[in-house]
């Protein structure tokens, strides 16, 4: 059975290295048994409807405490991260904005997933599909950084096996153009430790496995894109000016929030300013 490759966290380099050549790489050293523990006691009142065997629970960033400020704001996670998502302006891109002007990765979604006994597997696919992403073929060139637009980490909370649905990936499918389809020995299975967790480009292709087993496979699934793509969930319907003020200061910037004032603006100021406002103020303030 053909396997990814593991790097620890805290050797970001190697786990970047692995990246660029696979798509996706087994990381360790994320979670510990304490804090998956509090994610699940976080998010257990959020599981909504099954489809196709499978349970989804939404707004995970803002549900727990522990995953958004221990595990998406871990420094050496957004090392990597940032290494393939940071977008910085050639000098001469934008001569009103500050020389070399870099914006990092923001949130795009983050939620909880569990495979039911009996759920099937999904198709393979890339997550950049969503951005309506067309790939073409870099076999010969070799990995270009900046070509990707998002990257995806599944923290496992249970021990993920084939038999219970662990994600399947296709190393290197993110070097592939569109036209390449997959086949079954190029396949890999991303066997996962309880805690490990499975960075890959949004680029690669991948699905979730079948759970053929009376278990449930529960995994946390956090999603970056670049500042300036659209992000998968519009989770800024769903939280109030208190919960929000509750988070960290790079919380509220990865999550878009606050701003540097140039992109992602809400009425010339960040969406925590005008949260603050409330929308009398907003109103009263059109109308003058």
């Amino acid at each position: 059975m053909l396997r990814l490759r593991k790097a620890p966290l805290n050797l970001p380099e190697k786990a970047i290295e692995v990246l660029e050549q696979d798509g996706g790489v087994i990381i360790t050293g994320l979670a510990s048994p304490e804090q998956l523990q509090q994610v699940y006691q976080d998010t257990r009142q959020g599981w909504k409807a099954r489809y196709n065997g499978r349970m989804h629970a939404g707004l995970l960033f803002g549900r727990s405490a522990t995953a958004r400020e221990q595990w998406c704001l871990n420094p050496d996670l957004l090392r990597i991260v940032n290494h393939f998502l940071r977008t910085t302006n050639p000098a001469d891109v934008d001569s009103q904005s500050t020389s070399g002007r870099s914006t990092d990765a923001m949130l795009s979604q983050a939620a909880s997933i569990t495979i039911l006994e009996g759920g099937k597997a999904q198709p393979l696919h890339r997550d950049d599909a969503i951005w309506q992403k067309a790939h073409t073929s870099q076999e010969q060139t070799g990995y270009r950084l900046g070509s990707d637009l998002g990257i995806g980490m599944l923290v496992a909370a249970v021990d993920t096996t084939y038999a219970n649905g662990a994600t399947l990936v296709v190393p290197g499918s993110h070097l592939w153009g569109d036209a390449r389809t997959a086949q079954e020995h190029e396949v890999a299975t991303a066997e996962l430790s309880r805690g490990e967790a499975l960075l890959f480009l949004t680029s690669t292709l991948h699905a979730g496995g079948a759970n053929t087993t009376p278990d449930p496979r529960t995994m946390y699934a956090i999603f970056y894109c670049r500042s300036w793509v659209r992000p998968e969930a519009n989770d800024f319907a769903c939280y109030t000016r208190e919960e929000v003020e509750s988070w960290s200061l790079e919380a509220q910037k990865l999550a878009g929030y606050v701003t540097d004032k140039m992109l992602g603006i809400c009425d010339d100021g960040d969406a925590l300013d005008a949260l603050r406002r409330g929308a009398a103020q907003r109103w009263q303030d059109w109308l003058v």
